[in-house]
């Protein structure tokens, strides 16, 4: 598994915390995987330093995410991922075992938890840590290319966008082209069901006949076969009756 370093801080937290579970400010602590505390260390600990910043700040941690709008949110990151091209070459190529594809359907799961259910702000940068640490710790994967931060800040923004009854970004990302590698996942998926489903039937079949019609049909192969084989060498005879020519 690759290894990632983590921020560090002072270990000693601001005075207004006493322990994981208080509030820092209105925002609700989280621990991370690595046992990084969202909300003390990260962006939600920065203190405003104009009133544009202070607004921008109280707006973040107070957007709910509306029942009737979370149905198209959901939709809207479950594209996301299917479209980020680190995540679908991770799970097409079991980079994270045989389980790849069930951990793909988890980290869609958690991340869904980490916006509609958990507390607080919801920061790119703190999102873009737990991505980070899901690839390294679900699929050994460190991503290089920047994609995390991209996928963070789009989410985010889609968020926000979501929770206001817009969904324009959820509509554009679902409208683009899947990348090869989720294709080629769901076409390996759609012919090992297809598979699964004509042995099933198979076996169906050769069971309701019974094993008498079985040797029946057995035996008149073999007649069959026989009488092929004498023809062709105009014998007029079965298979004992074939000479060498």
């Amino acid at each position: 598994a690759a290894d990632f370093a983590h921020r560090t801080t002072d270990p000693s937290p601001p005075e207004m915390i006493t322990r994981l579970g208080t509030k820092v400010g209105d925002c609700d602590e989280m621990r991370l995987r690595s046992g990084h505390r969202v909300g003390v260390d990260g962006p939600a600990a920065r203190v405003p330093q104009t009133a544009a910043e202070a607004r921008a700040m109280l707006l973040k941690e107070t957007v709910r995410m509306p029942d009737e709008h979370a149905g198209a949110f959901k939709e809207g990151l479950a594209g996301l991922l299917n479209r980020w091209t680190a995540l679908q070459l991770a799970i097409t190529n079991e980079w994270g075992g045989a389980e790849s594809v069930q951990k793909g359907e988890a980290m869609r799961e958690e991340l869904e938890d980490w916006f509609l259910r958990r507390r607080g702000g919801k920061y790119a940068e703190d999102l873009e840590e737990l991505l980070v640490e899901i690839l390294g710790d679900d699929f050994c994967v460190q991503c290089e290319d920047g994609s995390p931060r991209e996928v963070a800040h789009i989410a985010c923004a889609m968020f926000e966008q979501t929770a206001a009854g817009d969904y324009t970004t959820a509509r554009d990302i679902c409208a683009k082209p899947l990348p090869r590698e989720h294709l080629e996942r769901s076409r390996r998926v759609e012919e090992d069901r297809r598979w699964t489903a004509g042995a099933a039937g198979k076996n169906d079949e050769s069971s309701d006949g019974g094993e008498g019609n079985g040797s029946e049909e057995e035996m008149m192969d073999a007649d069959d076969l026989a009488d092929g084989l004498a023809a062709a060498f105009n014998t007029g005879h079965g298979v004992g009756g074939v000479e060498g020519g």
